[in-house]
């Protein structure tokens, strides 16, 4: 089981009648706490972020490919955790299926906004209309037509710009994104990450994506971990907190989770050490 002085950690910060509820009231910190070298997997849900968290960070999203080691990596999780792990990403899931093939994973994409269920179910959330992401593409086009090192990612039912080659432009890609109408009016929201920034459906969230699957009876009355490295995932830090989970974050930066990890290798190397001897009671 989960260490005593952790266990009694997660008590404390995660009252029984906000549990479940999305929300905190924890104020972001900075981190010091590592997460605990053990985890009884068996009654565990781990729902991992991928860019950042799993892989390095690539200048070009398209760059990023899964490898041996970590494929193997997953799928003994998901043997550990009885079929209950989730990839979460602001990617489209079927990218996500390109970095992780042959294997296919349960998986939320573009911030929650699309999802596959552990049968392999695809459902969606209320999707903008193809014409009000057209027109923001145009929008965003003479921008990035301007600054050729910025890279425009169309995904379908999102826009994203990332700007890790010109840093110096992050206060003009978003003063751009913010000035959208589709963001004036509401109908979309911008999403920041680590040198990037997105427009994605307002209701778009990873914390709507964690309650969805934690939802399903493979899911449901577990322990939700949930380790990210941006931003992005604060929201579903939020959630597995107030569920009385755990939460990593590869960063000690600012913020609401309740545990950090350094880097990806160090991330792979935890998530190696909970498939060890005594985890879930294997010998």
């Amino acid at each position: 089981m989960v260490n005593d002085d952790w266990d009694n950690q997660l008590t404390a910060n995660a009252s029984p009648e906000r549990r479940g509820s999305g929300k905190t009231r924890r104020a972001p910190a900075s981190i010091e706490t590592e997460p605990p070298a053990r985890l009884p997997l068996n009654h565990c849900a781990l729902f991992l972020d991928v860019d950042g968290t799993l892989i390095e960070i690539a200048a070009r999203p398209a760059d990023v490919v899964g490898d041996a080691e970590l494929l193997q990596l997953l799928r003994t999780l998901r043997t550990r955790c009885q079929g209950a792990l989730a990839l979460i990403s602001g990617r489209r899931i079927a990218d996500l299926d390109r970095i992780t093939a042959p294997e296919r994973f349960a998986a939320a994409g573009l911030h929650g906004l699309e999802r596959r269920n552990a049968r392999g179910d695809c459902v969606h959330r209320k999707l903008p209309t193809g014409e009000m992401i057209a027109e923001v593409r145009r929008a965003l086009t003479p921008l990035a037509s301007k600054h050729p090192q910025l890279l425009l990612e169309d995904k379908d039912h999102a826009v994203a710009v990332h700007y890790r080659q010109t840093p110096h432009l992050q206060g003009a890609v978003e003063e751009a994104l913010r000035s959208l109408p589709q963001v004036q009016n509401g109908a979309l929201r911008v999403q920041h990450g680590r040198m990037v920034a997105e427009v994605i459906p307002s209701e778009a969230s990873k914390a709507l994506a964690l309650a969805d699957f934690m939802a399903e009876p493979l899911f449901r009355g577990r322990l939700p971990v949930y380790v990210g490295d941006d931003i992005t995932d604060e929201s579903a830090f939020q959630w597995a907190n107030a569920a009385g989970g755990l939460s990593v974050a590869v960063s000690r930066e600012s913020s609401f989770a309740r545990a950090h990890l350094d880097t990806v290798g160090a991330v792979r190397s935890w998530l190696r050490g909970l498939t060890g001897a005594g985890n879930d009671g294997r010998p």
